[in-house]
């Protein structure tokens, strides 16, 4: 299979997410610029770098005009929203408590020692889970999980 050329914006736009947004906008301010200058000389004389002045010329210097700097203001964008997504996200991930089971489980009712979630191993509770006493076989304490 062949590889699919991108457009130049396109190309222009992935370029710009990779860099500061910063960089992008001075970019886009500086082109947009430095190709109305071209579009506006009238004279041989004004556009030195360049022999001949000719429709075509004035065509794609209007064209860049518009489409580099469209480009550049494109990444920058789409790079301001990744970063504002990122830190949401972020946000959201540190706003949630830490469930652990420490945290959760409750005090035994004989010494006021954490508890254990426990599984019973024998009895008519064979299979059954409930609250231990983190102190077993000193304390043995129990609670049922609700």
């Amino acid at each position: 299979m062949s590889r699919r050329n991108k457009p130049l914006l396109e190309i222009l736009a992935e370029a710009a997410v990779s860099m500061p947004i910063w960089l992008s906008v001075f970019l886009a301010i500086v082109l947009y610029m430095t190709f109305g200058l071209f579009y506006l000389a009238e004279s041989p004389e004004d556009v030195s770098v360049f022999a001949l002045k000719s429709t075509f010329f004035v065509q794609l210097m209007t064209l860049m005009k518009m489409i580099l700097p469209l480009a550049l203001m494109i990444g920058a964008a789409a790079r301001l929203f990744r970063l504002i997504n990122e830190r949401a996200s972020n946000n959201r991930r540190s706003a949630r408590p830490s469930q652990s089971a420490e945290n959760l489980s409750p005090t035994c009712p004989s010494c006021d020692a954490p508890m254990k979630s426990r599984k019973a191993q024998r009895g008519n509770k064979k299979g059954q889970v409930f609250w231990g006493c983190s102190n077993y076989p000193k304390c043995r304490g129990t609670r049922p999980i609700n």
